[in-house]
């Protein structure tokens, strides 16, 4: 894909809803703006997948569930990791964060990590 693309939106009418197409990095991910379980753990395993190759944890970020503690229970995700992975989120997802937005409750948990992109992704 064109790096031009990435972040690219389109909507298109479905069911009488509206779906949101975000194209980010190669992939595109289909957010429906009441959202469903199924892209909630489409996301997460992006999310998760990225976790573990920034913090380079060597495939045990494959065992993170929802409710995984991050930020102070995962040694790896300290200061500098929590920088570089608010870089590859903006990159990978294609939206910026401002400093205002994020705090550390954001990476207290994979949920809440999760659902910060989420919520992201849908504004």
């Amino acid at each position: 894909m064109n790096r031009a693309m990435a972040g690219s939106i389109a909507h298109f009418p479905m069911n009488a809803a509206r779906v949101r197409v975000v194209v980010y990095a190669g992939a595109a991910s289909i957010i429906a703006a009441f959202g469903t379980e199924e892209m909630r753990v489409d996301l997460q395993h992006e999310v998760v997948a990225m976790l573990d190759r920034v913090l380079e944890l060597h495939g045990r970020g494959r065992t993170y569930v929802r409710d995984t503690p991050l930020l102070g229970d995962v040694p790896e995700l300290d200061s500098m990791a929590v920088a570089t992975l608010i870089g590859t989120i903006e990159e990978q997802f294609g939206f910026v964060i401002d400093d205002g937005e994020i705090d550390g409750s954001t990476f207290a948990t994979v949920g809440s990590l999760v659902d910060f992109v989420q919520s992201k992704l849908a504004a």
